[in-house]
């Protein structure tokens, strides 16, 4: 890693925003106010009402904050823009750890970085996936598509357990669990270098 790596940190929601905007003042690192999805432009952020705005369950699916958690939800507009866009826009060469947390929207935040995966811009990705992704209407089989040249592990207390090849009955899983997928041949460099 570089001696001293750039930190991005994505926050659409004006409330978590201003904390994240502090936080990133206070240790040196950019916080950047806008939404990765699909296509660039705005969308309904939705979250809880004013006693919890700002909360880590915010999601651009209406029904993560009526269904899954049975609150009412409280839409904010955010603005858009790609993980490509986002990428070049800020000159970005390398990327050795992308973590996504979007409450359901972790694909389409991947699915529209195809060129920066594609030219092997980033080494390693942290995603959820979870029941959010019933709402989504994802399956893990979309991240093993986006994702073709990633080796997949779940990450669990004590390390990380490879997933394999892909299988229904070992892969949908719609319980809380962090993913970690290291591109294959990131992680066959480090494994000549370190082992």
């Amino acid at each position: 890693l570089a001696a001293n790596p750039t930190i991005l940190a994505i926050e659409p929601h004006p409330t978590a925003f201003a904390v994240l905007q502090n936080e990133a003042r206070r240790y040196g690192y950019v916080a950047i106010n806008i939404a990765c999805g699909e296509a660039p432009g705005r969308a309904e952020l939705y979250d809880y009402g004013a006693q919890e705005c700002g909360s880590q369950h915010a999601s651009l699916y209406r029904d993560v904050i009526e269904k899954t958690h049975g609150r009412e939800a409280s839409p904010f507009q955010v603005e858009v823009t790609t993980l490509d866009r986002l990428i070049e826009a800020e000159g970005l060469r390398e990327i050795h750890l992308l973590k996504i947390d979007t409450e359901g929207h972790e694909l389409r935040v991947l699915q529209d970085a195809r060129n920066s995966i594609a030219r092997g811009l980033i080494d390693i990705i942290q995603f959820e996936f979870n029941e959010m992704n019933v709402i989504s209407r994802v399956f893990f089989r979309d991240f093993y598509d986006v994702l073709p040249n990633y080796l997949f592990y779940r990450m669990l207390p004590n390390g990380l357990a490879p997933m394999g090849t892909y299988r229904p009955t070992t892969c949908e899983i719609f319980a809380y669990q962090n993913i970690v997928a290291i591109r294959r041949d990131y992680f066959l460099s480090k494994e000549l270098v370190d082992g």
